[in-house]
């Protein structure tokens, strides 16, 4: 056994050992590779969606958690953004800040669409808190009515947030977009657009984004002409092609 009293060093490196070994024990563990988040689009009302991409200009995401940017997925509709979940209000204002001096539209819901439920068991008025956001330019290869159109829609904002029931039954990773123009459509009432630039002829485009919906069993609702293999309401927007 060692006497502390008679050899004051080695008391003072075995208290610095034990603080040591303390503050190591109760340090947070932070991930080590950030989580990869698909997010998937499919059109409807006979727009097919042959590819999508997504190039980032910039991101947020909560503080300690780690971002490795926008990937492409083996499925040609989906992108894939790697960054860690954890939901913070600081994240959603930024995308706040961004909408508007970006796209220069405030942060109201007429602007935004979640992939989560309408029904009346979720809130989805506008998000109170995010996981990470990133805007950039959305490409899509559409095709409608056997003619193909490539879009670059500018000043995208795409979001993950955390959602779940008032009652808590059911909870998930659900998807924002945020879109750079509001236009008012009477038969649109749960949808977006988002004005696009033709790639093959310059001219300038409106996209609808929507989402799928439930049936009355709480399954996808399969009224609507979208994929039935996809995976989950949740990563899902819904692409209808340029109203004129």
């Amino acid at each position: 056994m060692f006497n502390f009293n008679k050899d004051p060093k080695m008391k003072k490196c075995f208290i610095k050992l034990v603080i040591s070994l303390t503050a190591l024990i109760s340090a947070p563990v932070y991930a080590t590779a950030p989580e990869t988040n698909e997010l998937l689009f499919y059109g409807y009302t006979n727009t097919i969606v042959k590819s999508a991409n997504f190039t980032p200009l910039g991101h947020y995401i909560s503080s300690g958690e780690l971002y490795g940017g926008v990937g492409t997925n083996a499925n040609p509709n989906a992108i894939d953004i790697y960054a860690n979940r954890y939901n913070t209000a600081e994240t959603v204002q930024w995308v706040a800040n961004k909408m508007l001096t970006v796209n220069k539209v405030p942060w109201q819901s007429d602007y935004m669409l979640t992939t989560y439920s309408d029904s009346i068991f979720f809130k989805d008025d506008a998000p109170q808190e995010l996981n990470f956001a990133v805007y950039g330019t959305l490409t899509l290869k559409l095709v409608f009515e056997n003619q193909t159109q490539l879009l670059n829609c500018y000043n995208v904002i795409l979001a993950q947030g955390y959602t779940s029931s008032f009652l808590g039954a059911t909870s998930d990773d659900n998807w924002w977009i945020f879109a750079n123009k509001k236009i008012y459509y009477d038969y649109l009432p749960n949808s977006i657009i988002l004005t696009c630039i033709d790639v093959n002829d310059a001219a300038l485009k409106e996209i609808v984004i929507d989402r799928p919906t439930f049936n009355n069993e709480g399954n996808m609702d399969t009224s609507q002409d979208y994929p039935k293999d996809a995976r989950s309401l949740h990563n899902l927007f819904l692409i209808s092609t340029s109203l004129y």
